[in-house]
């Protein structure tokens, strides 16, 4: 159950996955993705992780406003740019 609180043995990066389950109860917490973001660019080790657990959450814009974020604070640019443009144009854009 997502809602659950964290499971032990969770190691030092139970903090990205309690981000995880409080965006994937509440997509529009714009600050928990700030939060995980933060996480990501921090440790990049955790960012297939990070991407698998938001799956469920992909198509939404949200998700793609945060994939602009991470991108903008590892300074590729360009993604970021790519995503903006895909979006303003009302193009579905593709999990990363």
């Amino acid at each position: 159950n997502i809602a659950e609180g964290p499971e032990e043995g969770m190691g030092e990066h139970a903090a990205h996955r309690i981000l995880v389950r409080s965006i994937l109860l509440y997509p529009f917490n714009w600050s928990a993705w700030l939060d995980l973001g933060e996480l990501c660019v921090d440790d990049p080790s955790i960012d297939q992780e990070v991407e698998e657990l938001l799956l469920p959450v992909t198509e939404h814009w949200m998700y793609h406003f945060f994939c602009v974020h991470v991108f903008i604070e590892n300074k590729v640019n360009e993604n970021a740019i790519a995503i903006i443009e895909k979006l303003a144009n009302g193009n579905v854009v593709e999990a990363e």
